[in-house]
């Protein structure tokens, strides 16, 4: 069972990612060519994420929540491996196979 509480951060449209580099505090990156667009930003991925982390890493989780509402950049809390079972983040719906 996972004891860590995650936060997922929803900004892989473009705009949503310009959003999280201003949250960020670095709004170029959203110019940078590595980020520019989404599959620039697949394609640098592992320096992508090194970014973030970083700058998840100087926050409090609660800070981070406030930071990205603010930013309206979508941000939830994950649930832990065991409660994700019992509840699946996208429920079925009728007619879905």
């Amino acid at each position: 069972m996972l004891t860590r509480n995650w936060l997922v951060i929803a900004a892989n449209s473009d705009p949503l990612f310009r959003r999280l580099a201003t949250a960020m505090g670095q709004p170029a990156l959203g110019d940078d060519p590595r980020f520019s667009h989404h599959e620039a930003r697949g394609e640098h991925q592992a320096v992508l994420d090194a970014l973030i982390g970083g700058w998840t890493a100087t926050l409090t989780r609660q800070e981070l929540i406030e930071r990205l509402i603010a930013a309206d950049v979508p941000v939830r809390a994950d649930l832990r491996c065991r409660r994700r079972r019992r509840r699946p983040a996208f429920p079925r719906k009728a007619g879905d196979r």
